[in-house]
């Protein structure tokens, strides 16, 4: 694979774990908050697995970033551009709606919104601004790991850190020290190294020790999931990565499910909250019409990611990206003049 390449079904399944996302919290998840006229038959119960979706996709793209990066440093940076303006956007704008609208039960105060803005909230004991956002530790635990691996050029061994990554997982499925499984992402860690596997298979290292930890991340499935539906549920994407790992998914590429992909973060940073209070505000002015109280939320926070998307993430990016040759200088002068102090 050239660098710079997209796999365009990835970016629809992208888009399709985010839609999954939605209509579980829109249909069961509201039901369960707030209650629902809509009859629970047209529930989206298992659409919540399209977050163990996205984290066998991000372990399976971080290397299209890792070939692209000269330096962990590097790494670190274009995760945080990727990361924090468009989560910073979103959290401030669910912040203000829910603050002006109200949604019972799930307001935060302004300190918590300020912790919220660093991502790790949950290891500090403060609320979500919105409860989707508990999601993206996992994603920074990973992304931990793969700096360090990184900083200490043992990228190659991933194989061997992540088996026993997982082994502790395995471990940690019966002892259960919940600070513990969050801070080290004990729960879901072995769908991250999954991705990366399955990323190896897509570009030729099929050899049978690869198939081998697939197996093995699968097995720690049984032990940590006691939810059979959700063993089964993991089992379709693990199959759905087989086949994305020998090119046979290419047809997924359709342009509505590239756009959902392409609008993914910022629909799924933007939706919950937000479309709780729509719902709550159509039911005010006494909207009884099930499809419109649950399309117009879906079809006004599609409109706002996308609009997020293209103008808040994407100018983003690009002003802080062409920022980091410079950034770059800087740091190695620091090292540089660290260096000089210690070894005199």
């Amino acid at each position: 694979m050239s660098k710079g390449r997209r796999y365009g079904e990835l970016d629809a399944l992208r888009g399709l774990a985010a839609m999954a996302v939605v209509f579980f919290h829109y249909t069961y998840h509201y039901r369960g908050l707030y209650g629902h006229s809509i009859d629970p038959v047209f529930d989206f119960k298992y659409g919540s697995y399209g977050v163990e979706l996205f984290f066998v996709l991000s372990g399976f793209v971080i290397y299209l970033t890792v070939e692209r990066v000269k330096s962990p440093f590097e790494f670190a940076y274009r995760r945080f551009t990727r990361l924090y303006p468009t989560y910073w956007w979103c959290l401030i704008c669910t912040f203000t709606i829910v603050s002006i609208y109200g949604l019972p039960g799930k307001e935060t105060s302004l300190w918590e919104a300020a912790v919220g803005l660093t991502m790790i909230q949950e290891l500090l004991n403060v609320r979500h601004v919105d409860d989707s956002y508990w999601s993206l530790l996992p994603e920074l635990v990973f992304y931990g790991y793969m700096f360090v691996l990184l900083y200490y050029k043992k990228v190659d061994k991933i194989n061997i850190y992540f088996s026993l990554w997982v082994l502790i997982m395995i471990i940690n499925s019966y002892l259960k020290i919940p600070y513990i499984t969050t801070i080290f992402n004990l729960r879901y860690g072995m769908l991250f190294f999954a991705g990366t596997i399955f990323y190896r298979i897509r570009t030729g290292e099929r050899s049978w020790i690869n198939h081998l930890i697939i197996l093995y991340c699968f097995v720690s499935v049984l032990f940590i999931n006691s939810d059979t539906i959700g063993v089964i549920v993991i089992s379709v994407f693990f199959t759905i990565f087989y086949l994305v790992s020998y090119n046979l998914l290419g047809f997924l590429a359709l342009k509505p499910l590239l756009f959902l992909g392409k609008i993914s973060y910022a629909l799924y940073l933007l939706h919950q909250f937000i479309g709780y209070v729509i719902i709550n505000e159509l039911r005010r002015m006494d909207v009884q019409n099930d499809f419109i109280l649950i399309a117009t939320p879906i079809l006004f926070c599609i409109l706002f990611a996308w609009f997020s998307t293209d103008v808040v993430e994407k100018h983003s990016m690009k002003y802080l990206r062409n920022k980091y040759p410079l950034i770059e200088e800087k740091l190695a002068k620091l090292l540089s003049s660290k260096r000089s102090v210690t070894n005199p």
